[in-house]
């Protein structure tokens, strides 16, 4: 083995330790299930717990996966049973460009995923595409769902982002398009308002990750933007809905919020200040707040 093989191995092996370190902080352990569109990843709690508790599934964005919600989690998994999943085309679940990754698709796959689960009700809480993921199974599967929370959604859209005029300008989507490290750090700065420090050897691997899969997740935009629009079904939807976004979140205009509000008939809305698109990684504390507050006023 090389000298940069090796280097880069021992890398990995720090980086999937600090990984596995923070699931167990949270006390989820990593499964598989087999679907029919092929393996899917989640992390679960259920095993921490003697008693049922009321389930809360969590639905990550593109280019993210499961492991995006630990920091969120850790302030809920005492209360609750997590179920935290990689959608398909995702962190280790199956990966295959014969796919079609539409919004429909990947709903009906979380459906399949608590059935085989014998899981009958949930609370499903989604970021950016998992939250029109989210919407697209509350309005499909009603029965499974008591409450749809969703964080910084995508599924309408009210006004341009800076992300889109940005796109627009460059000529390429700079949230997709990451192939060095500097494209890590933007994509970065533009999810985040204020992005954490990220030690050298593990932005290697978080860009080197990210390079490998910009054709996949070019695709799976191009599939999920083809159903994307959700505003059509918002206005069937009666279940309990939280509406949490970042004040300042460059992606998705912090105005779809209140589309989202206006258009779900029993819904809440919650704008977190200091924060960009992905509030529950930049304020965890704050946002499972907003969760726990919710679900509480709910009845739970």
């Amino acid at each position: 083995m090389g000298l940069d093989n090796l280097s880069q191995k021992i890398k990995r092996g720090i980086f999937d330790f600090l990984i596995r370190s923070l699931r167990k902080s949270a006390s989820l352990k990593i499964k598989t299930a087999l679907l029919t569109v092929g393996k899917i990843s989640y992390l679960d709690n259920n095993d921490h717990f003697k008693k049922k508790k009321d389930t809360l599934v969590l639905i990550h964005g593109l280019g993210a996966d499961k492991d995006t919600w630990l920091q969120l989690a850790k302030y809920l998994t005492k209360s609750y049973r997590i179920i935290a999943l990689d959608l398909p085309g995702h962190g280790l679940s199956t990966q295959d460009f014969s796919i079609y990754y539409s919004v429909e698709l990947q709903a009906q796959c979380i459906n399949e995923l608590l059935s085989n689960l014998k899981i009958q009700q949930v609370h499903i809480i989604g970021s950016s595409m998992g939250g029109a993921i989210a919407t697209k199974l509350t309005y499909m599967h009603p029965e499974i769902v008591s409450s749809l929370i969703l964080i910084d959604s995508y599924g309408v859209f009210k006004k341009p982002s800076y992300l889109s005029k940005l796109a627009d300008e460059l000529g390429y989507n700079p949230m997709l398009e990451i192939n060095t490290k500097d494209d890590y750090k933007k994509m970065l700065s533009l999810a985040m308002i204020k992005p954490p420090f990220i030690p050298a050897f593990m932005l290697d691997i978080l860009t080197e990750d990210m390079k490998e899969r910009v054709e996949l997740n070019k695709k799976i935009f191009r599939d999920t933007d083809a159903d994307s629009d959700q505003k059509p079904i918002l206005s069937k939807i009666k279940k309990p809905s939280l509406v949490v976004w970042g004040a300042q979140d460059k992606i998705l205009h912090v105005d779809n919020a209140e589309v989202f509000n206006k258009k779900l008939q029993n819904c809440s809305k919650v704008i977190i200040e200091e924060a960009g698109h992905v509030p529950m990684v930049e304020k965890p504390k704050v946002t499972a707040k907003c969760i726990t507050t919710f679900l509480h006023g709910i009845g739970l």
